[in-house]
This record gives C-alpha cells, structure tokens and sequence, in this order.
C-alpha cells in the first residue's frame, strides 16, 4: 500500500494461471484515477481457501402486485456461490463475520 504507482510491463499465461510483472515508481503518489489491483501471496502457508456468497434480488420485478403469482416472481437463484483464496489473517476472525 501506498508504494507508489505501477506500471504492468509483461503478461506470461501458464495453464489456467498467469504472472504480471510491473516497475513501481516510489516517487509517484498520485493514486487519483488511477486502476487499483491488489494480490495475496501465492503460498498455501500463509492464505486461507474461503467460501464467498453473492446476492441478488428475491423478486424478480420493482413492484410487486397483488395480482402477481409469487411463484413466477420469486427468484429461486439468489445466492450464487464462489471459491477464493484470502490472507490468513482472516482465520483469526469470529464465525459468521462480514468483510
């Protein structure tokens, strides 16, 4: 954080995977408008495998009628759910927490 902006200079695809590799100008501070992207560590050791859940909308439309048949509004596909990597310091966080 705070290094100073980068500039991506090579891209090399490997499998399903990929490396960027990028210079950092330290003396450049200026983190307006610029494209932020962040990474963790590719080590097992030090990150953690964590489930992240996404939702959508219940109903399917703004309002709903009273006159609507909630089976054909209702959105029966909500939640959708994904694997992702993360630091290991989110091991030390209580069950259930938000981040």
């Amino acid at each position: 954080m705070k290094w100073g902006n980068a500039t991506l200079t090579r891209r090399e695809d490997s499998g399903d995977s990929f490396e960027l590799f990028a210079t950092i100008d330290e003396a450049d501070k200026d983190f307006k408008g610029t494209v932020k992207m962040t990474w963790i560590c590719n080590d097992p050791a030090t990150t953690v495998e964590v489930c992240m859940k996404e939702f959508d909308h219940l109903i399917t439309k703004a309002k709903v009628e009273e006159t609507d048949d909630i089976e054909k509004i209702f959105n029966r596909n909500s939640c959708f759910e994904d694997i992702g990597i993360a630091e290991g310091i989110v091991k030390t966080l209580p069950k259930g927490s938000y981040f």
